[in-house]
């Protein structure tokens, strides 16, 4: 059982599993994290997780209310990648975690250049995080 409600993330205000990466640079070896992890987060590949294996949907981009779901995009990019990094290159998590991460990046980058100014004029530092980390 998981500490953390990915259903919560479901509306698109927040996500909270950029937490957990930064926890890996914290704790003190990658078997203490792997531990904390899978107390935190559902399984990649269970329905707990599904929640974030699907971009939030944008409706009206230039709406700024919704456009700011690609920021949520680049943002779960961002923090999808950090997480997998975080593992070992063994992990059985690191491979779902990335392909969910290059996901919710592609889905991004193809919705920002249509966000208007509502979007544009700010989804750039989310995407610079997305695409300059891991």
């Amino acid at each position: 059982m998981s500490d953390i409600e990915t259903q919560g993330d479901g509306h698109g205000q927040d996500l909270r599993a950029r937490h957990a990466s930064g926890a890996g640079e914290e704790l003190a070896s990658s078997e203490e994290f792997r531990a904390w992890l899978r107390a935190f987060l559902p399984d990649p590949l269970s329905a707990g997780f599904a929640p974030l294996t699907r971009p939030p949907e944008v409706r009206d981009p230039e709406d700024p209310r919704i456009g700011h779901l690609i920021g949520l995009s680049w943002s779960r990019a961002w923090s999808l990648a950090g997480v997998a990094s975080a593992l070992e290159a063994t992990d059985p998590w690191r491979e779902p975690l990335l392909v969910l991460a290059r996901l919710h990046r592609r889905e991004a980058h193809d919705g920002m250049f249509g966000a208007g100014y509502g979007g544009e004029h700010w989804l750039a530092s989310f995407a610079l995080l997305a695409l300059t980390e891991p």
